[in-house]
């Protein structure tokens, strides 16, 4: 039993080895298909990713030929005809042209039997070699008419093609020198001048499977054919592979000149529809079309962010330099000395300043008015208005010049004195000489007073030019004397006005200009306004009236603060980005696509942001080196008078010089826009009608100025807006603008004004300014038909707008795919395709 036993469990202990090793080669076994497992999974991924390649490509293909099939019956229609036309054109040639006639038809009786020697010779497979040659010689008769000459010649193994040269030439009495043989060879000559010491017989001459037939023409002809073939090659070298296919094959006409007939063709089957109207016809065959969304590539998305901000910036400066109420300011003044204000006079006689037509007008107004509101503290400008400094007067007269009075008796003659008192007609005498009568009331009016009233002095501290309306210009000088205006003081000098109204020498018939220059202070607003009461006297006694009044502020807002500090954000954006980077980067673009470097700072997009750049540097260099003026309390006592004109002049024309920064940011920003397709044909057609209006100006202009010189001409005597070129100028400009008083130019000329109306009815509105309206409208139509695209083809994906807007790596992270997608044309399209396979087909 025991050894029974013992078997037993040995043979336990053997099966249950057994079962173990089992396991151990199972486990084993598993572990290899595990891998394999892992392998074919490997492989399985990259079968999927090759079948899913192999199903885009599949998809566009089909995407590609289901657009070709569109087109089928259209491309039919039009091989058709231009097979036809192919035979019409064979048959014209075969018809004009006897050497190009079938075999069969049997040659001229003018030409000799060895033209149907080669056709047999041709048509016999037997023959190796030709044993005679046809020669072609064109001649121009005088009047024009081509006469076609033809030779055969009959020839073997010995004769070379120098031999059958000086035969020809000797036939038809030319020199060898000057002509040449050629033979036709893939549809363009070849000269055989580089053969001449071959045989004819060789292959290379002429073939057996061609048909003997040489050519004699002119070197020199051949030689400009040559050139033209070497200029066209180059023009072409550049352009791609569609435009050489399009260009088609040459037919030539082996004539005297070697003219030849280029036939395109067009890849667009609707094009060849329009022949009927060669003008849309030819403008759509001469269109180089390309991708809208391709052409504009170098617009970033950095771009877009950094214009607008530039914007934001050069805005809130602006705005934040803007804070003073200046109109408001500017009106207070313009409503109490210009306007006038009832009862509001010292002398009981109330004018306004816009009706004072001379000079004892004038002598009123400053009397009585301006007297009132400057010096009377219950005036409505003092109300609110504070005189500060100094008061200047200052006039400027006209010198002496020499006059032509040969006719006027010498006891009758005047001093003759200029029409204007410019810088080089003004009278810059040192000592004006009063008369004894006048130098007590001259003692009386200098006491207290700066300045002497006979002596003429130059431009004074910040006193800017004044624009006026009989002269065009006047300047900082003249002889002036001034005095304090400060609250203080104003009742010691209440009487200066009496005795400067009645001062003849001041206002003689030489005086051209007269000035009261002051500053008045409103302390409610935080500023001050300049103001200037110009008096204009003509030679005539005339006289105009103006007030020049800027407003201005010396202490800082706490905007001015707020814009100083943007200042600084913007002078790290300028220097970094558009004066480094961006020029760099640009020039880089350019260099990639093979063209200079410098092509960006010639280019529009360069010159504006180099304008761009300069404003923005002379804006910043005027505020750095600009001395601020002191306040007016503290200068009414100096030697010299402070004028704030000039101040006030600068601080208008910074402002000014902002607004056109923020125009050229927008116009900058706009041009970024242009990868769409939409806004780039807007582009397209302002740049059109901006060239079509140019030449249309050099009609237009002398149209416009024969205009002004007949209106000059015929209203100059009688009214003022006709009375100088200049205001001519402007009148027609308005009248343009339809703007026109026609009341005044009948009164003045009631006959001449129906032929004037007339004439710039007819020429003017109906004819001529309507031509730039039709300019436009040609442009739109043109862009329109050429530049016109389908949104939903040329829209990009959501793939190709991340490409745009990410850097490389940032979107190869993020997609899983190479950037250049948005580089791509049709990528949409394939998207297109896979609605059901995700959200490719999001709008852009």
């Amino acid at each position: 039993m025991a050894d029974e036993g013992e078997a037993n469990l040995a043979e336990e202990r053997n099966q249950i080895k057994q079962l173990q090793s089992d396991i151990a080669r199972k486990r084993e076994q598993l572990d290899r298909l595990k891998q394999r497992k892992v392998a074919f999974d490997d492989e399985l991924k990259e079968r999927s990713g090759e079948l899913n390649a192999i199903k885009e490509e599949h998809k566009f293909a089909q995407k590609k030929a289901q657009k070709a099939s569109q087109y089928g019956t259209t491309q039919k229609t039009v091989e058709a005809e231009t097979h036809f036309m192919s035979d019409e054109v064979k048959r014209f040639l075969q018809e004009r042209i006897p050497s190009m006639a079938p075999p069969e038809e049997e040659p001229d009786n003018d030409v000799d039997q060895g033209v149907a020697d080669v056709d047999a010779t041709v048509e016999d497979p037997g023959k190796n070699l030709h044993d005679t040659v046809l020669i072609s010689y064109v001649n121009f008769a005088g009047d024009k008419k081509e006469e076609d000459f033809k030779v055969s010649y009959r020839i073997d193994h010995s004769i070379t093609v120098a031999e059958l040269l000086k035969d020809a030439c000797n036939y038809w009495g030319c020199s060898r020198h000057d002509y040449t043989l050629c033979k036709i060879e893939n549809d363009e000559p070849k000269d055989l001048a580089d053969h001449m010491n071959d045989f004819l017989q060789k292959e290379h001459i002429l073939s057996p499977q061609e048909h003997s037939h040489l050519h004699l023409v002119r070197k020199l002809d051949m030689d400009q054919f040559k050139a033209a073939q070497e200029r066209r090659q180059k023009d072409r070298k550049g352009e791609g592979e569609e435009v050489v296919a399009d260009e088609g094959k040459k037919l030539m006409t082996l004539k005297h000149g070697l003219g030849n007939v280029t036939a395109e063709q067009v890849t667009e089957p609707f094009v060849e529809a329009l022949k009927p109207w060669p003008g849309v016809y030819k403008l759509l065959k001469k269109r180089h079309r390309k991708h809208d969304t391709q052409k504009w590539l170098r617009s970033r998305l950095a771009d877009f962010i950094i214009y607008a901000i530039m914007i934001i910036f050069s805005v809130s400066c602006f705005f934040c330099r803007t804070e003073l109420e200046k109109y408001l300011l500017r009106y207070g003044v313009h409503q109490a000395l210009v306007e006038g204000l009832p009862g509001q006079t010292t002398t009981g006689v109330s004018i306004d300043m816009r009706d004072v037509q001379t000079v004892a007008m004038a002598q009123q107004y400053l009397s009585g008015c301006f007297d009132y509101q400057l010096f009377n503290p219950d005036s409505a400008l003092r109300k609110f208005y504070t005189p500060v400094g100094d008061l200047r007067f200052r006039v400027q007269k006209a010198k002496t010049r020499t006059c032509q009075r040969p006719d006027v008796p010498a006891s009758l003659q005047r001093d003759c004195r200029y029409v204007e008192a410019a810088d080089s007609s003004q009278a810059q005498t040192e000592m004006l000489e009063f008369p004894v009568s006048q130098l007590p009331l001259l003692e009386q009016l200098t006491a207290g007073s700066s300045g002497d009233p006979t002596l003429w002095k130059t431009s004074t501290v910040a006193t800017d030019d004044i624009w006026g309306k009989i002269s065009h210009m006047y300047s900082s000088s003249g002889y002036q004397f001034w005095f304090p205006i400060n609250p203080a003081n104003l009742s010691d000098i209440t009487t200066k006005m009496g005795d400067l109204a009645s001062r003849p020498v001041w206002l003689t018939s030489d005086t051209r200009f007269l000035a009261a220059e002051f500053t008045l202070a409103n302390y409610h607003a935080g500023g001050y306004v300049s103001c200037s009461v110009v008096l204009e006297i003509a030679p005539s006694g005339a006289a105009v009236m103006q007030a020049v009044l800027l407003p201005f502020h010396l202490a800082n807002t706490g905007g001015d603060n707020t814009a100083d500090v943007l200042d600084i954000f913007r002078w790290i954006i300028f220097v970094g980005y558009f004066c480094l980077y961006k020029v760099w980067r640009a020039c880089e673009d350019y260099t990639m696509e093979g063209q200079s470097g410098l092509r960006y700072v010639l280019s529009l997009a360069g010159l504006l942001d180099a304008s761009t750049v300069a404003l923005f540097f002379a804006l910043q260099y005027t505020v750095l080196n600009l001395q601020k003026p002191g306040e007016p309390m503290s200068s009414s006592n100096s030697q010299e008078f402070v004028a704030y004109s000039r101040w006030a002049s600068r601080e208008e024309m910074r402002l000014i010089g902002e607004a056109v920064l923020v125009f050229l940011f927008t116009v900058r920003y706009t041009m970024l826009l242009r990868f769409y397709p939409g806004v780039y044909r807007f582009f397209i057609l302002f740049f059109k009608s901006f060239r079509g209006g140019m030449y249309y100006l050099f009609i237009f202009l002398p149209v416009v100025l024969s205009t002004i010189f007949f209106a000059n001409t015929l209203y100059s005597p009688y009214v003022e807006g006709y009375s100088t070129w200049v205001r001519s100028l402007m009148s027609i400009v308005s009248a343009l603008q339809n703007v026109v008083n026609i009341d005044d130019l009948y009164n003045a000329s009631p006959a001449w004004t129906f032929v004037f109306t007339l004439y710039c009815y007819l020429i003017l509105f109906c004819f001529f300014v309507n031509g730039f309206l039709a300019i436009t409208a040609y442009a739109y139509f043109e862009v329109e038909l050429l530049e016109h695209s389908d949104p939903k083809y040329e829209r990009w994906s959501r793939d190709q707008w991340l490409d745009w807007a990410l850097a490389g790596p940032i979107y190869r992270r993020i997609s899983g795919k190479e950037p250049g997608s948005s580089r791509k044309i049709g990528a949409a399209e394939d998207e297109e395709d896979g609605d059901d396979e995700g959200s490719s087909d999001e709008e852009d």
